[in-house]
Formats: C-alpha cells, sequence, structure tokens
C-alpha cells in the first residue's frame, strides 16, 4: 500500500470534485495558470483512453489499483513541484465514488487509501455545464443522481467543499475569490467555515468585509446639516395636496400597488415590562405587586387592575385564565395581575411571548377586534392595494389563517422571507468570530436592511412602505389615507419628468437640446452636478446625467419629532463629498463630536417609515437595489449572547443606508399618520382607543 500513500507538504491542496463533463480538469489547469503552480490531471482518463485505444475495452475492477497508484504518483510528484498551491482534478475519493456508482462498492484497500488522504478545500463542480461526449464518458442522462452521490462522499465525511456553477469566467471568478480569502494571512475563517457561508449563499468576500468592519468599530455617517422645511423637507399646501391626490387618481388605475410591510419582528419589545414582572414572581412566587413595583421600579404597571380592562387583549387572557380557573374571580388583585402576566405570554395562554408583533391585538370595536395585520388589511381594500408581508418562515401559516379567517380573500395578499443569505456575523470580544460548541460559525439577522432584496418580489410598478405596527383606529385612518394618494401622485408625478429626461438622453442630443435637460436638472428637478460638470463633452454630461438620473426613487413622509427616539432625514455627506438626502438613525451619529452632535439637535422632523417607492427604470426593468447602498453605512453594535458580550454587524437600514444612493424627496405629513406601538402602554393612547 505504500504506492498508495500521500506524501506530507506544507503545501494548500485544492481538489476539483465531481462527475464527468463539469469541467474540472478546464478549472484546474485555469487555477494552476493564475496562481502560477502545478495541477494533478487526471490518471485515470490517460489510463482508460490508452486501453480503449489500444484494445477498445473500457474500465474494469481489477484497473482500480493501477489507476489509484498512478493517481498518487502524479500528486506526491507535483507537490513537490508546486508553488504554494497544487490543484487535483481528482483524487481517490473520486475515484472511490466511482467504484459504488459502477460496481456497486469499492474495495477495502480504496476506502482505507482514500480516508488517508488529505486535502484543504474541495470545489464541487456543479452539472450546469453542457456534456460532451467522447469516448469514455458514458451517464448524459444521469447527472443528478452522480452529482448527488458526489455531494453526499463529502457530507458524509464533512469534509470543506464549495459548489461551483455558473458558465467557466464565473467559477473561476468565485473559485480565485474563495482562494485569495484562504490565503490571506489575516483570513479569520476556516474552509469548514467557508463551506457554511456558501452554503447559506453568503459570499465569503462579504462575510470577511463584515469581519473587517466589527474590528473597525462603530460606522458613522457625516451630516452637514439637518433636513428642515424649505431645505429638504417639502411642506404642502392646500393646492399642492388636492393636486398631487389627483394626479393619484389618475394614474394609478394603469398601475399595480403594492404596501409593503416588514412583519417578520416579534413582540418581544413591546412586553419587555410583562416579562421582567414575570421574571420576578418566577424568582419570588410569594412577592406581592407592590414588592414587583419597589425592586423593579416599573412605575407605569402601578394600578394595573384599573387600566388593564382597557388592553384589547384584555377579555381573552382573561377568559384564558378562567377556563383553568374557575375561581379566577374571587381571587386578589395581586393573583388576578400574576395570572394575567402569566397567561398574556405563556403558551396556556395567548403565549405573546412568541407572538409576531402583527398578530397581537391592538384594536377593539364595537363588534370586533382588529390585530395590526387585520387593520394592514383594511387599509390595503380601502385604498386597492395589494399587500406583501415580510415575514419569519415559522409563522407565515399564522399569517395565512389569520387572513382567511378575516375574511379577505378577495384580497391581494402575498408573503416572503428574510433570505438566510443576508445572515451576519458576531465577534468575540477579542475580534474571533463567535462560533457553537462544534466549532461553526453562529449568524444572526442582518436587520432590517436585509429586507432590501425582497422589496423586488412583488410585481408592482409602486410600492407604499409602512411598518407593521404604525396603524389607526377606523376614525383616524382617512389622512392617513389622504397621504397615500399625495405621496403617491407626487412620486409618479416626478418620476414621469425624470423618466422623460432619460429618454431625451438615449436620442443623444447635443448642443441647446442637451442644456434644456441640464436646465431642468438643475431648476425643475433642484440637483446638484459634478464639479466642472459644465466643462465635459456632450458624451460625458449625457453619460452623467444618465448615471444620476436613473436610480429608483423614493418619496418618504416625514413628522415634526415630538421626542420620539428613532431616525431624522438629514442632508449628509458621502466620503467622495457628494452631499444628498438621508434618513440616519442616532446610532449612526458620532455624538461625541459637538459639531455632529449640534446637527442632530437641531433636526425638527422624525422618519415615521411612511414612504412611496418606484423600483424599476424608465424602461421598466427591476433595479438591481443593492448597487445603491452605501456599504459604509451598515451597524456594529454591542450585544450579549448567553451571557457574554459580542460585536455585531447589520446591514445599511432599509430606509437607511440601502437606499443612500436613491434619488429622495422628504414631505411632511400629519402626525396622526404616525402611531406606532412600541410598547403595549402605547395601545392605552390615541388613535388605538
Amino acid at each position: 500500500m505504500e504506492k498508495l500513500a500521500q506524501k506530507p507538504s506544507g503545501i494548500v491542496k485544492i481538489v476539483l470534485f465531481g462527475p464527468e463533463s463539469t469541467g474540472k480538469t478546464t478549472l484546474a489547469r485555469a487555477l494552476a495558470e493564475h496562481y502560477h503552480t502545478e495541477w494533478v490531471p487526471e490518471y485515470m482518463r490517460t489510463y482508460l483512453q490508452r486501453k480503449w485505444d489500444e484494445r477498445r475495452e473500457t474500465c474494469s475492477p481489477e484497473d482500480l489499483l493501477p489507476i489509484a497508484q498512478g493517481q498518487m504518483a502524479d500528486e506526491n510528484r507535483l507537490t513537490a513541484q508546486a508553488n504554494r498551491l497544487l490543484f487535483l482534478d481528482t483524487n481517490l475519493l473520486e475515484l472511490q465514488v466511482y467504484a459504488e456508482a459502477y460496481y456497486g462498492r469499492a474495495e477495502a484497500w480504496l476506502q482505507e487509501a482514500a480516508a488517508g488522504t488529505r486535502y484543504d478545500l474541495y470545489f464541487l463542480t456543479y452539472i450546469d455545464t453542457p456534456w460532451e461526449s467522447d469516448d469514455l464518458r458514458d451517464k448524459p442522462h444521469e447527472r443528478e443522481p452522480m452529482f448527488e452521490r458526489f455531494r453526499r462522499a463529502l457530507e458524509k465525511r464533512n469534509l470543506p467543499y464549495i459548489v461551483l456553477r455558473g458558465n467557466k469566467e464565473t467559477r473561476l471568478k468565485k473559485a480565485i475569490q474563495i482562494i485569495d480569502i484562504m490565503t490571506d494571512k489575516s483570513n479569520p475563517f476556516t474552509a469548514r467555515d467557508l463551506t457554511l457561508l456558501d452554503k447559506r449563499g453568503i459570499s465569503p468576500r462579504e462575510a470577511l468585509r463584515q469581519w473587517k468592519a466589527i474590528g473597525e468599530g462603530k460606522l458613522f455617517v457625516y451630516l452637514d446639516r439637518p433636513a428642515v422645511p424649505g431645505d429638504g423637507i417639502e411642506v404642502l399646501d392646500a393646492a399642492e395636496i388636492e393636486s398631487f391626490s389627483a394626479t393619484f387618481d389618475r394614474l394609478r388605475k394603469d398601475l399595480r400597488v403594492v404596501k409593503f410591510v416588514p412583519a417578520s419582528g416579534a413582540a418581544t419589545r413591546m412586553f419587555r415590562d410583562c416579562h421582567r414582572v414575570r421574571g420576578f414572581f418566577a424568582e419570588n412566587p410569594e412577592a406581592t405587586w407592590d414588592d414587583m413595583l419597589t425592586h423593579t421600579g416599573l412605575e407605569r404597571c402601578k394600578d394595573f387592575e384599573q387600566w388593564a380592562p382597557q388592553l384589547p387583549f384584555y377579555d381573552e387572557t382573561v377568559e384564558k385564565i378562567r377556563a383553568q380557573h374557575p375561581g379566577y374571580d374571587k381571587m386578589s388583585g395581586d393573583q388576578k395581575a400574576k395570572l394575567f402576566v402569566e397567561y398574556l405570554l405563556g403558551r396556556q395562554g395567548l403565549h405573546y411571548a412568541a407572538t409576531p408583533k402583527g398578530l397581537v391585538l391592538f384594536h377593539r370595536y364595537e363588534r370586533e377586534k382588529r390585530t395590526a395585520f387585520e387593520e394592514h388589511l383594511v387599509e390595503a381594500a380601502r385604498m386597492h392595494f395589494g399587500t406583501h408581508f415580510t415575514v419569519a418562515p415559522d409563522k407565515e401559516a399564522d399569517f395565512r389563517r389569520m387572513a382567511k379567517t378575516y375574511g379577505n380573500n378577495h384580497l391581494e395578499i402575498s408573503y416572503s422571507h428574510q433570505s438566510p443569505a443576508t445572515d451576519t456575523i458576531m465577534t468575540t470580544a477579542e475580534g474571533e468570530p463567535v462560533r457553537d460548541d462544534e466549532g461553526n460559525l453562529v449568524f444572526r439577522p442582518g436587520g432590517h436592511g436585509a429586507l432590501l432584496q425582497n422589496l423586488n418580489i412583488p410585481e408592482a410598478d409602486l410600492l407604499f412602505v409602512k411598518n407593521i405596527d404604525n396603524v389607526q383606529k377606523d376614525p383616524h385612518k382617512e389622512l392617513t389615507y389622504l397621504f397615500y394618494r399625495v405621496l403617491g401622485g407626487l412620486l409618479l408625478d416626478w418620476r414621469e419628468r425624470v423618466f422623460a429626461l432619460l429618454r431625451q438622453l438615449d436620442e443623444k442630443p447635443v448642443g441647446g437640446d442637451l442644456e434644456k435637460i441640464v436646465k431642468a436638472v438643475r431648476g425643475d428637478l433642484k440637483m446638484p452636478l459634478i464639479e466642472g460638470f459644465d466643462t465635459l463633452p456632450a458624451s460625458q454630461k449625457r453619460k452623467y446625467l444618465h448615471y444620476k438620473l436613473n436610480r429608483p426613487m423614493r418619496v418618504a413622509g416625514m413628522v415634526i419629532n415630538r421626542g420620539a427616539p428613532g431616525g431624522g432625514p438629514f442632508w449628509v455627506k458621502d466620503k467622495d463629498g457628494n452631499i444628498g438626502l438621508q434618513i440616519v438613525e442616532k446610532a449612526q451619529i458620532d455624538t461625541d463630536d459637538p459639531g455632529q452632535k449640534a446637527i442632530l439637535e437641531a433636526s425638527t422632523h422624525f422618519n415615521p417609515v411612511f414612504m412611496a417607492l418606484s423600483v424599476r427604470d424608465y424602461k421598466g426593468r427591476r433595479f438591481d437595489l443593492p448597487d445603491f447602498t452605501d456599504p459604509d453605512t451598515g451597524f456594529v453594535t454591542e450585544k450579549t449572547l448567553d451571557g457574554r458580550p459580542v460585536r455585531v454587524y447589520e446591514h445599511p437600514g432599509l430606509w437607511n443606508g440601502a437606499m443612500a444612493g436613491w434619488l429622495t424627496r422628504f414631505v411632511e405629513v400629519p402626525e396622526v399618520t404616525f402611531s406606532p406601538v412600541k410598547e403595549f402602554y402605547d395601545l392605552l393612547k390615541p388613535p388605538h382607543v
């Protein structure tokens, strides 16, 4: 068996692994050329081609030993000649897979020899390459089962691998990116990490970028000035409100309009105080309600028995309690309050501890009660919108049941999930990637900016975005309905003017015709142009104007800030010195900088997440939305995981840096259009009562 032994070396060995006619040889040769090193050809092909040419015979079990010996001889010989890296067109494990496929089993010697080899990474080549017939290839109709054989061989042995798909150029590009990361001395990821990233659809390059961003610390934007009425925020008069709402009514009949509602979040924060109360009594079951108030400082829970009956879910919770505690009505106030919290959160009751916020009862009417989800359906029915909800995969069935129960089957409702490919990594306080007990990377949801690609799922000409908890009771909805029309009409009017200019640019105007477009951009659209624009030749002017105008568009409502926490509108300067309108969260602002802090304190408005979006270009094509994201506007925050401090990365916020490159306008909207429920106490305030 000495001829089957793999000689030890410090060379990084990468195997091209997969069924026949999947581009392994081409890729191995190209990678060796790129990295100025050696590659090991498939000895089996040389051996069997010679046998076919000489005797017109195909492979038999007796050929496997000389093939294996020849393969290992070539590998050992070329290892000694390799430059840091060695690429293998095949190895003994591939020979074992073929033996099992053709002869039903692999001999013990082959299994033992294959198990005794070590490689740093496998590139598993997919079957989306054209089949190329030759003297030896014989399974063109079994490509999928053969691919699964190869994949299972790697999975069974827990070997690190990356699947390569696409044409030659795509495969080579991905392979080079992976290898460059593997061989980067600063890279914190193992080959097994790269396998896990690939399975989740996360680019290793993106994971490395996140790791470096976490290491650099908090990512701040640079504020130029606050956006205020007259400088970044438009305050519409009565005539403009009437005009834009009429524009929407006139144009919408030919458009498909969809409301997009992020709704995957749980109600954990909403019932944060209830969780604290529950935790206190779990540790102190004999304590009184007053003891709890003293210990926790939850003054808002004082006189609970007086105001709790006003909560929209009070009756449902008490009904659950009575079903299991017939003596409930004779209990003391303390006993009732404790049970209420337990049954509100626990499995034996409403289980709001694990319920999406959208499925929590928000409003009480004379003949019914509605969740936030149902209030959005009411809005959609009134406005004749389709509605798209982003939900957690394990909760979609609950939303669908509620939609069916509510009787809105005539509404167009769709759902999507946050892709695992948008999850992000965490690091320890020392900067190492966080891993579980088995050494695997641990991921977390990447924040609401991870929903950016979901905006392209609905087939829509116009999108409205609104948060799941920003709803009002029916008597307070009329201004919301009006400003759907106003924001939508303003966007449609603005979009048509931008689209008209883009169509004119396609005609390659020069001279006076081009100057008319420039005048419209500067004057009518009030868009600043690059310094030195006027000295550019006509072709460069057209190219720049097209780049400047051909972007996703949004009109975002803004309300006067009455002290609510959250994001606001600002003029922001990017790293290239360009100044534009953005929605910025407080966490993105360096408040240790007196100048930046002063700009923050001078802001007057707040982002209620009530906006109209256009995500298709003037030719009706979907934009690739990540192209318009500012990757430098992600969030780095500190959290705890299982009691230990960790640092986490979140993608640029959906309406923050994820839309940094969009054409943007801010419009003041009535305060009643913004009534979020951040805590359950908010349900006791107008416009929820």
